[in-house]
């Protein structure tokens, strides 16, 4: 549990946007900065840690860590959806971030350990993890304003879709790795994460490689919200102690559109380009628009099923699962 202090969440910026019909959108540049601080009991396990006659680790320690100076900005998007004559004026109001927020924090130890920063690295992805999972597309808090409004009306359903394929990358050069302590310039087993919203896509790893190429058949999808959204893409070295991040390169998804290369700004690991292959579809209630794009058999997914559930009633309450046959 993360104490969120008493400062309110400053409203940097606001604009109202009307993407949607009978909606209006609220735009929110966020700058929230926290004024308590955290404590929380790590049970620590240093990779380095062995027992003298076994090379099993040893069970690990107790570290008190702190957490303090929490920050967090993005933009949030409020959708009043559909819009009424009278109070209160919208049938819902759902919230949502389009994109992952920017994080940071500063943490304190009550005793010195040698594997700082991959202890700040699992904490922030905790963090990220959790976020995305409650407010970044496709994942939102809603609320419904009135009853006389069906809930399938208050709904904004995607707009669109892209296929996406990491093709190959190139002008990479080898490193620095760290193994058990030791330093060893060895060339890098790369593999890519392509970030849309809260949906992450991973290619496999190409072991040994400045040049990596990855199958034709590893396809991803995103169903997209907004062409507004970005695609995050990153390069990995993965490593048995932690994966080490060699670049990064943010762009709209509205500007990718057949085989590019997108340049990856890097911090001085690693340079290159990562070549990449997208495509983008409008989606559209009408069947009849799906045999346009069936003879376009190069990519997998033709079509986006969306499944709306209202109520649910007798569910099992030592089940999590719930199956749909369709």
């Amino acid at each position: 549990n993360i104490n969120l202090g008493e400062h309110p969440l400053r409203i940097v910026q606001a604009g109202i946007q009307n993407h949607v019909e009978s909606s209006v959108e609220l735009v929110l540049d966020l700058d929230y900065c926290c004024d308590a601080t955290t404590t929380c009991n790590v049970r620590w396990r240093s990779a380095n840690s062995k027992t003298e006659n076994s090379e099993s680790t040893v069970s690990g320690e107790d570290v008190i860590v702190t957490l303090s100076g929490l920050k967090l900005k993005g933009r949030m998007h409020l959708m009043l959806k559909p819009t009424l004559p009278c109070f209160p004026f919208a049938g819902a109001v759902t919230m949502h971030f389009l994109d992952q927020p920017q994080i940071s924090f500063e943490l304190e130890y009550s005793q010195d350990i040698s594997e700082r920063y991959l202890l700040k690295n699992i904490l922030t992805r905790a963090l990220d993890d959790t976020i995305a999972q409650l407010l970044v597309t496709p994942n939102n808090i809603y609320s419904k304003l009135s009853d006389q409004v069906d809930f399938f009306d208050t709904y904004a359903l995607p707009t669109g879709f892209m296929h996406y394929q990491c093709l190959s990358g190139s002008f990479m050069e080898a490193h620095e790795k760290k193994y058990q302590g030791e330093a060893h310039v060895e060339k890098p087993d790369i593999y890519v994460t392509t970030t849309v919203g809260a949906t992450v896509s991973r290619t496999p790893t190409c072991l040994n490689t400045t040049q990596p190429i990855w199958d034709f058949s590893d396809l991803a999808g995103f169903v997209l919200y907004d062409t507004r959204q970005s695609c995050q893409i990153k390069v990995y070295d993965e490593s048995a102690e932690d994966d080490v991040l060699l670049g990064e390169t943010v762009v709209p998804c509205g500007s990718l559109g057949g085989s590019q290369e997108s340049p990856l700004r890097c911090k001085g690991v690693l340079w290159g380009d990562i070549a990449v292959r997208a495509e983008l579809f409008k989606l559209s209630a009408n069947p009849s628009l799906l045999e346009q794009h069936i003879s376009y058999a190069y990519w997998k997914r033709q079509a986006v099923l969306v499944i709306l559930v209202d109520s649910a009633s007798g569910l099992c309450c030592t089940s999590t699962h719930i199956n749909v046959t369709l």
